[in-house]
């Protein structure tokens, strides 16, 4: 999934903000002032010709100048509203008529189609400066060609660029100057020939498209002066690019295909870079050489947060105003180099200055409950709120990241948030995040950062002196969890040889990992025993893995011969990390169905399972042995009669370590407090097995009615495998 730039951040702010005008353009909708996404070509401010977003629903092209004051009809149109009250019709769309929707018949060009394009008037028309077509329709094609489209911005998203079963550009009209184009996730295109023919295209963006390729030849020649890629995806002809003359703004945020990009050099007229998260996950093999970007003269911003590079220039950018290296990876030197090289620039390099700067000004905090998104206001509560210009000022120095450690962005939106206020003007919104780290809600940091711990600490005991203790918790919660992590690792390390375990520590990709076995364990059987021990090193949770639990259970055992495998595996004695590796492997990812004609051979590991500790698994294994069919019906009967015997969960396994979660298919959903023996059953009627149907349905009215209604739903539910 990507991440967010901070190039575009689209949204309408809450109207305490602070007015905000960019340069000579103020924006306002429904009279609040509003901070649009701003695509710009020029650099800092907007100029005419550039694009505005508002909610990304509307996106349109400047006119000069002025205050935009917007206002959105009943319908979702977009109107500028001028002085005199007049409402100007600015953006408009084309998508799939809702139910009881009232726009009218001449919006209905199409059958299920509210097309707002449709019937409009010539002056109607003139006004329009955008259009975002969601499904198109034969009509639109001349449509669009009655708009000035010197002066509209297309965007083409979803079923405009077809279906998924027949992915496509639609035919556009070769007057079109502005496009952008919004897959909606995977789009298997493979034929990009349609914009070959917009000669005349100035603006592209294409970072919402997922195709598995791109042919950078469908651009060339083109007059762009603004191009957005797409990332994650395979590409040709990238030469293509260093010979668009007029480009002025180049967006390439999480491409991974630029090579060492001394081609970008050559786009003489570049004012914009942006090149930023280029370097997680390893994915990108070449750090980007930007020393040659020196002969850019008229390059006003350079933006590479979160990418890695091997120079910068070291002579001076003499156009430059700003810089964006926050978390830029640099050998030793390059950044200061580059920082002395340029200082009319203002160049952020540091999280926590960035942020200083901001807090500095403050003279009211408010911490509140809940997060910075997804944001239920009514239900917020205020924690503390104070104007000491001392507390302020000491709670502000302790928000201090470790910026090695930061950059990532956690799913969730914090809790609680910390509000520091200028005036009645909101100068900083940053969320606590599990007692460790802070987002800055609409700052300029490319990620979250990762607090000092001294830093969280502090943050976590202010909090708990104010009555609220949710962070300490997660905080103490975090650090149990770590502890156990630990004690994963150790026991791992003393099953293993030390050649193994030296060997995995350094690995740095996959295949040095599974080297570490091959190469240190030759023999195919060793190798599957010392495997199958560690994954079963302790009592955890068998849907919860670690780094190790992956590689053993996605890649390694399956990499073994089957029948080496199958031997070590059925001499797999119960009572030992190997016999709960392999009842694990049995019975968590489930590899026990192939064993139903040889039950009787994993009979052993099956009921040591079933002594488990953790009833998550005791029913994991449960649900399998009701797939398995006939051979395990036996025991089925035994547990559905006797129950099971858990074994004791030792005191240090109690606390899990974090990891990943794997929701494995054909698990029974049942109440945490329902018994073995009534799961037993349930598998048992689930199988088709009538001779025990009056036994399971006694067990089932021992159950609570919630119990009993999700029994009922479980076996209605239940498709045989």
């Amino acid at each position: 999934m990507k991440l967010l730039t901070c190039f575009l951040i689209i949204g309408l702010l809450a109207a305490h903000l602070e007015a905000k005008s960019f340069g000579d353009y103020h924006f306002t909708l429904d009279g609040k002032d509003l901070d649009p996404g701003l695509l710009l070509m020029e650099g800092e401010n907007p100029v005419e010709g550039d694009v505005a977003c508002v909610f990304y629903s509307h996106c349109f092209r400047l006119d000069g100048p002025g205050k935009y004051d917007l206002a959105k009809d009943e319908q979702g149109r977009l109107f500028r509203v001028q002085p005199d009250g007049k409402r100007t019709l600015l953006a408009c769309s084309v998508k799939k008529q809702e139910e009881n929707n009232e726009g009218g018949e001449r919006l209905r060009a199409s059958k299920g189609v509210l097309n707002e394009l449709a019937g409009l008037t010539a002056e109607e028309r003139s006004g329009v400066r955008g259009v975002t077509i969601s499904v198109w329709t034969p009509e639109l094609y001349e449509q669009l060609r009655s708009l000035n489209l010197e002066l509209v911005c297309v965007s083409l998203e979803r079923e405009a660029l077809g279906t998924y079963d027949a992915p496509a550009i639609p035919s556009l009209p070769e007057e079109i100057r502005y496009l952008m184009m919004d897959s909606g996730g995977s789009w298997d295109c493979k034929d990009f020939s349609p914009l070959k023919k917009l000669k005349k295209l100035r603006f592209l963006d294409l970072d919402r498209i997922s195709p598995p390729a791109f042919d950078f030849a469908v651009l060339e020649g083109m007059p762009l002066e603004y191009l957005k890629l797409p990332s994650y995806t395979k590409v040709s002809h990238l030469e293509a690019l260093s010979g668009l003359s007029s480009l002025k703004t180049l967006v390439v945020n999480h491409c991974d295909y630029l090579g060492d990009g001394k081609w970008i050099a050559r786009l003489t007229g570049l004012r914009q870079l942006y090149a930023q998260f280029l370097n997680f996950g390893g994915d990108q093999a070449v750090a980007l050489d930007l020393k040659p970007l020196a002969a850019l003269r008229q390059l006003v911003g350079l933006h590479l947060a979160q990418t890695r590079v091997s120079s910068l220039p070291e002579e001076a950018l003499p156009s430059l105003k700003q810089a964006h290296l926050l978390l830029t990876e640099a050998p030793d030197g390059v950044v200061d180099a580059f920082v002395k090289a340029n200082p009319q620039a203002t160049i952020r390099r540091s999280m926590n200055k960035a942020l200083a700067d901001e807090l500095g000004t403050a003279d009211r905090l408010r911490a509140r409950t809940g997060g910075v998104c997804h944001r239920r206001e009514s239900e917020e509560k205020t924690i503390h709120e104070t104007r000491e210009a001392a507390v302020i000022a000491e709670v502000a120095a302790h928000f201090q990241v470790a910026e090695s450690s930061s950059g990532g962005h956690c799913m969730c939106c914090g809790n609680p948030t910390f509000e520091f206020y200028r005036g009645e003007v909101l100068v900083a919104s940053l969320g606590f995040h599990h007692g460790r780290s802070i987002r800055w809600s609409d700052g300029v940091w490319p990620g979250d950062g990762m607090l000092l711990q001294s830093s969280a600490l502090y943050l976590i005991d202010w909090l708990a002196k104010h009555g609220y203790d949710g962070p300490k918790n997660e905080y103490e919660k975090a650090m149990k969890q770590q502890e156990a992590a630990k004690r994963r690792w150790d026991r791992a390390k003393a099953l293993m040889p030390q050649a193994v375990a030296t060997a995995l520590e350094d690995a740095k990709s996959e295949e040095e990992a599974a080297a570490a076995f091959t190469k240190n364990v030759p023999d195919a059987a060793e190798r599957a025993a010392l495997l199958l021990s560690l994954f079963g090193r302790d009592d955890g949770t068998w849907t919860l893995t670690d780094g190790l639990d992956n590689g053993i259970q996605e890649s390694w055992l399956p990499a073994l011969p089957q029948d080496v495998l199958d031997r070590v595996i059925a001499a797999s004695k119960p009572e030992s990390e190997q016999g709960l590796g392999a009842a694990r492997w049995l019975f968590g990812p489930g590899h026990v169905e192939k064993w139903g004609g040889r039950f009787a051979q994993i009979e052993p590991l099956a009921r040591f399972a079933l002594t488990h500790p953790r009833a998550a698994n005791r029913r994991r294994c449960l649900s399998l042995l009701r797939d398995v069919g006939t051979p395990a019906v036996p025991l089925l009967e035994e547990v559905m009669r006797q129950g099971t015997k858990p074994r004791a969960l030792a005191k240090n396994d109690a606390e899990e370590p974090g990891g990943q979660f794997t929701a494995y298919p054909g698990n029974i959903v049942m109440p945490d407090e329902t018994p073995d023996q009534a799961i037993a059953a349930l598998c048992l009627l689930m199988q088709g097995n009538q001779a025990h149907r009056d036994e399971a349905l006694r067990l089932r009215a021992t159950l609570s009615p919630e119990s009993q209604i999700k029994w009922d739903e479980a076996l209605r539910d239940y498709k045989p495998r």
